[in-house]
């Protein structure tokens, strides 16, 4: 067995006929901007690596917001001026937020430090909230998540770590009139200064759903990390779960239900919050038998990260991997076919994403494949001046994981790059322009987490003196890849520390117009 790391998180499969991708900040500089700019139903939201300091409002739109990074690369601080993320107009199961970091958060009204629910008049709020990280949010009660008034989140696939309730509800407080699903987290060191570090929920509330949940290492000041008035604890439905070593006890007023335990899960590397799971965790196949299964078909595990136990699903294969255009006249353009292949028996998604605005683009954003199954793709270069051209196409694969009869969510397989080269040649004098901080760009850092080796890609549009260095979580420098001159183009770079710490780095590259910055996750 080995550990299935995720990667990409992209575009839901359940896709509406037009429906447009919208990529931030290429797009859009915001994601609040895209989310104002999208349709009120369908349209999907791609958000590059980096961190927003925004406090977001799906405003009632059935949009898809995604980091298509990650949460170890794709962060929204809510820089303590409120929840990262509002959904308080009757959203849907199409609103969906995932791959991202949620950090910084306050609560409204301090309620909700990450996320607040709510519904409008007398529709509910559904959301789906799946595949974050939601770590760092404080708020009087629910740290990190907040469900009340008509509010029925589904909370899927997340890990809720060191949040904060001086009140009620460390990570989650279900309130009067609330309700929620929450299925497959994991919940690490939240902190509730009165009762339910994980959970608490409200004598008034509606019906939780708590499912194949890991609880551990949370601390409440009385009450357990899962509470419920003695008199309603019945509203809470749980079971599957690993409930384990809680201050201020495990369950009160909850019953543990069918298939609980209570054992050290067994994490890879708690100490640098890798809380992926052994293969001799006693959370592995041990959820619920009869709920959703695993990404490799096997018993659900308990947590928030699967381990996979079947053959690996592979990325889309590009054929050619590298496209060379040649010279193109500027005003004209050159448009070739490459082919897509799909190796895998189960159907997928390729999601396709150019990660800068440049010259080249594509014929289709979302192909989906049948086991075994090819597609042609065009690529056109356009340009629209006389240089050197340099891109990397973004190919994702995805599968997806169905919740119920009408709600399925993406799960990343992995992705794969298409590299486009191509010259503008024009026969009349063409002005160059100014060269700026986006003609010198960090374009990504594969695989992210990674183990033993790192590779950096780099594009210059011009000739420069650089400097690609790592640095910790201080501020110091622990690596120096390269320091000089280089000419224009797209150049790689190999990284394999040596005697350093697991840990989060930051990759930086500092050229004349300003620096790049990304970070990375070390895993030993």
């Amino acid at each position: 067995m080995r550990l299935f790391q995720l990667g990409l998180i992209t575009v839901c499969l359940f896709t509406v006929a037009g429906a447009e991708i919208l990529v931030v900040p290429t797009q859009y500089e915001t994601i609040q901007e895209g989310i104002d700019a999208a349709a009120d139903s369908g349209d999907f939201m791609l958000v590059l690596p980096g961190e927003y300091q925004e406090n977001i409002d799906f405003d009632g739109k059935a949009v898809l917001v995604f980091g298509i990074g990650g949460p170890l690369v794709t962060t929204i601080d809510g820089g303590g001026d409120g929840p990262c993320v509002r959904f308080t107009s009757a959203e849907g199961l199409g609103s969906i937020i995932g791959g991202f970091t949620l950090t910084g958060g306050s609560g409204d009204g301090n309620r909700g430090g990450a996320v607040i629910v709510a519904g409008e008049g007398i529709q509910p709020a559904t959301p789906v909230i799946a595949m974050n990280i939601i770590t760092g949010n404080d708020a009087d009660d629910g740290g990190a998540v907040y469900s009340s008034a008509l509010g029925a989140p589904v909370l899927y696939r997340n890990l809720f770590l060191r949040n904060n309730s001086d009140g009620q509800g460390g990570a989650i407080n279900v309130g009067t009139g609330g309700s929620a699903i929450v299925m497959n987290n994991t919940f690490v060191a939240n902190e509730s200064g009165s009762q339910g570090a994980a959970l608490y929920f409200n004598f008034l509330g509606a019906l939780v759903q708590f499912t194949n949940n890991i609880v551990v290492h949370n601390q409440s000041g009385q009450g357990g990390a899962l509470f419920a008035p003695r008199l309603v604890g019945a509203r809470v439905s749980a079971g599957y779960n690993d409930v384990w070593d809680n201050e201020g006890g495990d369950y009160s007023g909850v019953a543990p239900g069918e298939g609980a335990i209570s054992e050290d899960p067994l994490f890879v590397d708690e100490e640098n919050d890798v809380y992926y799971l052994t293969e001799d965790s006693p959370c592995i196949d041990a959820g619920d038998p009869n709920g959703l299964a695993d990404f490799d078909g096997s018993r659900a595990d308990i947590g928030c990260y699967s381990t996979l136990q079947g053959p690996d699903m592979a990325t889309v294969v590009v054929d050619p991997d590298s496209v060379e255009f040649g010279a193109v006249e500027t005003g004209d353009d050159s448009t070739l076919t490459i082919t897509l292949t799909n190796p895998n028996q189960d159907q997928v998604t390729a999601g396709l994403l150019a990660v800068i605005e440049s010259p080249f683009s594509f014929s289709d954003t979302l192909i989906t494949l049948e086991g075994g199954a090819e597609a042609e793709l065009e690529v056109t270069f356009a340009p629209g001046e006389e240089t050197e051209y340099v891109d990397s196409l973004m190919i994702v694969t995805t599968t997806r994981i169905e919740l119920a009869d009408t709600l399925e969510i993406p799960y990343p397989v992995g992705y794969t790059w298409l590299h486009l080269t191509g010259t503008g040649e024009s026969p009349r004098e063409v002005r160059g322009d100014t060269a700026g901080p986006d003609n010198y760009l960090l374009l990504s850092c594969y695989p992210n987490p990674f183990n033993e080796s790192l590779e950096i890609t780099v594009r210059l549009k011009y000739a420069t003196r650089i400097a690609l260095e790592v640095f910790d979580i201080n501020g110091r420098v622990t690596g120096v890849l390269f320091r000089g001159d280089l000419s224009a183009g797209t150049r790689r770079f190999g990284w394999s520390p040596s005697g350093l710490s697991a840990g989060t780095y930051f990759i930086r590259l500092t050229h004349s117009a300003g620096a790049e910055e990304m970070p990375v996750k070390y895993l030993k």
